[in-house]
Formats: structure tokens, sequence, C-alpha cells
């Protein structure tokens, strides 16, 4: 019989040989035919497309021109995944940052909107807000009244 030790080795060198066979049958597999994960649809092949400017990026374009016009002053931002997303029906991505400007002794919270068109992958719209829910860089609409806009009922 087989003592603990034996039965030890013996499944760790099975687990072992399990994982290096499947792993190389899985390169073999993907080299001898690259498109293996391609359905050959031209729909699917339009949609992996379409998603090569993702939120990730949408989150970076918007915290780039957010630096840009804050000119130094932004200290920090956050994005909201909770508010930040996706919007079919526009056609955009919606990006809320919380940050906070000014300098390390006085600094104030601030929030920050962008639109981002994914065809352009550019900032279509961008406003900031005070703690006041005031608008920033103009004397556009409040914040309150924004989200208002964005209801779609």
């Amino acid at each position: 019989m087989f003592s603990s030790l034996g039965h030890n080795l013996l499944a760790g060198v099975g687990l072992f040989s399990v994982t290096v066979g499947s792993s190389l049958l899985t390169l073999y597999i993907a080299k001898s035919n690259p498109s293996w994960m391609n359905s050959g649809s031209a729909k699917d092949s339009a949609l992996r497309y379409d998603l090569q400017f993702d939120g990730m990026q949408a989150v970076s374009n918007c915290q780039e021109k957010a630096f840009q016009k804050f000119s130094g002053t932004l200290l920090r931002s956050e994005v909201d995944w909770r508010s930040t997303r996706y919007q079919e029906e526009q056609d955009q991505f919606v990006v809320l940052l919380n940050g906070s400007t000014g300098n390390l002794q006085h600094h104030e919270p601030v929030t920050i909107y962008c639109y981002i068109d994914p065809d352009s992958e550019e900032v279509s719209y961008f406003r900031a807000y005070d703690s006041n829910n005031s608008s920033i860089f103009s004397n556009g609409l409040s914040l309150d009244d924004m989200v208002r806009g964005l209801r779609t009922d």
C-alpha cells in the first residue's frame, strides 16, 4: 500500500499532468486555427470593432480633459462607477468624476461630468460643479437642472 506521502505525490503528479496537458492542447488549437474564437458573423466582427473604445478609455479622456481645464488645481479625481456608463440611445459614454480642487492646505470638492463620443473619442460635453452645485466654468445649468435633463421619464 501507498503511504500518505505516496498518495500526495501521486495526486500532485496527476494534477500537474492534467494542467500541462490541457494547456498544451489549448495552445495547439489556438496556433492551428487562429480564428477559433470568431464565429464568422459580420455582426459579431462589427461588435468587437465597436468595443475597441471602451469605458476605461472614456474615463481616461474625461480625466485628461479635467486636468487640462483645471490647469493644475485638480488635486485628485475618482470615478463614480455607479453613474459612469454607456448610453446606447445617445451613443455616448457618460463619465462622472468626484474630485478636489485647490491646494493641499485648502481644497474644495468638485463633481465633473463628461460625455464622450465613442466614434471621435473626444469629450463632447464637459461641466464641473462645486459643492453648491454651481457650474464652475460657465453660467450654465446647475447640477440639479442637468440631472433633471438626463432623466428619461
